[in-house]
């Protein structure tokens, strides 16, 4: 049976998500890091070494944010293709 803490957790979870996102990118910016959306700056491919790299070596929270770019690239696309009909 479900507890108000598992309701709790599940609640919480895409905050913390958010908030992991928010302070990496910030902290790229600072180091005047962007354009990851941009794939004459980072293409898909360097994008998914990254991803591997933070996988392998356990970066979770870089993990999450590669997954994030990665997953908002694809609907984004999809968002082209049905603008382009």
């Amino acid at each position: 049976m479900r507890t108000f803490c598992d309701d709790i957790k599940d609640i919480a979870l895409p905050s913390y998500a958010e908030q992991i996102i928010k302070a990496k990118m910030r902290a790229g910016a600072a180091k005047n890091r962007f354009g990851w959306w941009d794939h004459s700056v980072l293409d898909n491919e360097a994008l998914q070494v990254l991803l591997e790299v933070a996988l392998d070596s356990g970066n979770y929270h870089d993990l999450m944010v590669y997954a994030a770019m990665i997953a908002y690239r694809a609907e984004l696309k999809e968002e082209e293709k049905g603008e382009a009909k």
